[in-house]
């Protein structure tokens, strides 16, 4: 059986590419029987759904007023 980290870096990797069926097999057993890598799959989907949406939401390509770039830049020198 996989170990939790295995299951860990599994998840990552049906992100960007097809599972072979044994990975894919041995990854289903795993998330079936244990609730702490369950709750982190469903977390990983969660934060997956909300930046698609964010993404549809906002242009990344807008650029920070001045106002904005000092203000940031304000607040992190006082956490020095």
């Amino acid at each position: 059986m996989l170990s939790c980290k295995e299951v860990t870096e599994l998840l990552s990797k049906a992100r960007v590419t097809k599972l072979s069926l044994m990975e894919s097999l041995s990854l289903k057993m795993h998330l079936f029987m244990c609730a702490a890598c369950k709750k982190f799959s469903k977390q990983m989907e969660f934060l997956r759904s909300a930046f698609n949406q964010l993404q549809n939401k906002v242009s990344f390509d807008q650029k920070l007023s001045l106002e904005s770039k000092d203000k940031m830049k304000r607040t992190l020198l006082e956490q020095k």
